[in-house]
């Protein structure tokens, strides 16, 4: 019924990621379903930049281009094609070409960067959540936060 109380969303196939680079956490904790166990230096800043220029990026760029269009909600993502073109647009012409030569950067100094499979990935899981029937939060509470 409240439209500013966020509804829940699909559960992510990778719910928790931790990094355990001294081998602390139980025997069989990265076996659970949703949790990814990081165990290199330096993967887990991948999986940060990941999350933050995909799923927020391209949510907060969504939210205020809703709220611009008088949509006040993000259950409208599915239902308008145009949205969906905007995001595919952000993602594959700025955010997946930034990602892949921040990845080349890293490369040629010794460190991981985001593996191109990986942000495709990330982004297809993404959009399948935003289109997700229960997957629908106000524009105005997203764009406060």
């Amino acid at each position: 019924g409240e439209p500013l109380v966020p509804r829940s969303e699909p559960r992510p196939p990778r719910m928790i990621i931790v990094e355990d680079l001294k081998g602390v956490l139980p025997d069989g904790f990265g076996d659970l379903k949703g949790v990814l166990v990081r165990k290199e230096a330096g993967l887990i800043d991948a999986d940060h930049s990941l999350k933050l220029r995909i799923a927020n990026a391209t949510h907060t760029c969504l939210v205020y281009l809703m709220a611009l269009s008088g949509l006040g909600d993000t259950m409208m993502f599915s239902s308008m094609p145009c949205l969906k073109t905007f995001l595919d647009c952000l993602f594959y012409r700025d955010i997946a070409r930034a990602l892949a030569l921040e990845a080349e950067e890293a490369k040629q100094g010794g460190l991981p960067g985001v593996d191109p499979k990986e942000a495709e990935y990330v982004y297809q899981d993404w959009v399948g959540r935003l289109s997700h029937p229960q997957f629908g939060l106000s524009c105005f509470f997203i764009s406060q936060n």
